[in-house]
Order: structure tokens, then C-alpha cells, then sequence
């Protein structure tokens, strides 16, 4: 888990990083302590993941945000890289080569 934060800009080296693997829900009301979709989406970028893999959604309800929210609002912040998401739902298989 983590909260939004700038940190991950640190991350960011000569080479990017194939996956991140952020957390996308639970975001409400813990927004100390879990990032939103699109703070999740942003520090992705911010750390030079080439994909993004979204945990923490879709599975059983932990917050008070409706279980599909997170997953549509990040596929909403991703925009037209949509495709950089990994999985779109729990259980979608992942190839990193």
C-alpha cells in the first residue's frame, strides 16, 4: 500500500522498469495511506514503469467506493495508453518478457 507522494519521481533511472505493481483501491476513506487510480497512474509514469499493474480492486469490498470504481478510473486516467495496464480484472494472466 501506499499514499500518494513524490517519492517514486526517485525511481525513475536510465532504464525503465517493465512493471509496477500500485494499488488502486481503498481509497475511500483512507486517502493518507492508499493512492487513488489516478495517483497510482501518475507515480507509475513519474517512476518509468513501461506497464502498470493494478492490485487491490475488484476482489471483495474494502471501502466505501463501488468495487468497479477503481479499475474504471484508472483505465480513464490511462486515456489512450489504456494498453499499458497489465491486467484489467483479477485473474487476467500477465506476460513480462
Amino acid at each position: 500500500d501506499t499514499g500518494d507522494t513524490p517519492e517514486f519521481r526517485r525511481l525513475r533511472g536510465p532504464r525503465p522498469f517493465q512493471l509496477a505493481i500500485m494499488p488502486i483501491g481503498a481509497y475511500n476513506p483512507w486517502r493518507r495511506r492508499h493512492c487513488t487510480p489516478e495517483e497510482a497512474w501518475r507515480m507509475g509514469n513519474e517512476a518509468g514503469a513501461e506497464r502498470l499493474l493494478p492490485v487491490h480492486h475488484q476482489t471483495f469490498i474494502l471501502s466505501r467506493e463501488p468495487i468497479m470504481e477503481p479499475i474504471q478510473r484508472l483505465q480513464q486516467a490511462a486515456g489512450r495508453e489504456a494498453y499499458r495496464i497489465a491486467a484489467h480484472r483479477p485473474g487476467d494472466e500477465v506476460r513480462i518478457l
